[in-house]
C-alpha cells in the first residue's frame, strides 16, 4: 500500500501498511465528521472535515482522498488536497 500526496509518486514498499496504522495522528486529531463518499468499481473518492484535540469544537481542516483497491484490498491512497477552514 502507498499514501501519498497529489504530485508525488507512490511508494509500494513492503511495511508501508505497518507504519500507516501506527501513526501518530490520533495524538493531535480529535475527530472524522461529515464523510462524504464516492465509489465506482475499484475505486473510492472520500471527502471529511477534521477536528483537532486542541480545538475539537471547531473544523480544523477539510481532507479529500482517493482510495482504489486492488484484489479487494486497498492498493493506495491518494492525498488530492488537505484545507484549512477560512
Amino acid at each position: 500500500v502507498s499514501r501519498h500526496h497529489i504530485g508525488t509518486p507512490p511508494n509500494f514498499a513492503p511495511g508501508n501498511r505497518a507504519k500507516l496504522m501506527a501513526e501518530d495522528s490520533h495524538k493531535v486529531i480529535s475527530a472524522i465528521r461529515n464523510r462524504r463518499w464516492t465509489v465506482e468499481g475499484d475505486t473510492a473518492w472520500i471527502l471529511y472535515d477534521g477536528y483537532l484535540k486542541k480545538a475539537p469544537d471547531k473544523i480544523g481542516f477539510y481532507v479529500a482522498e482517493r482510495i482504489t483497491l486492488e484484489k479487494g484490498l486497498i492498493h493506495e491512497i491518494l492525498v488530492a488536497d488537505i484545507t484549512l477552514p477560512k
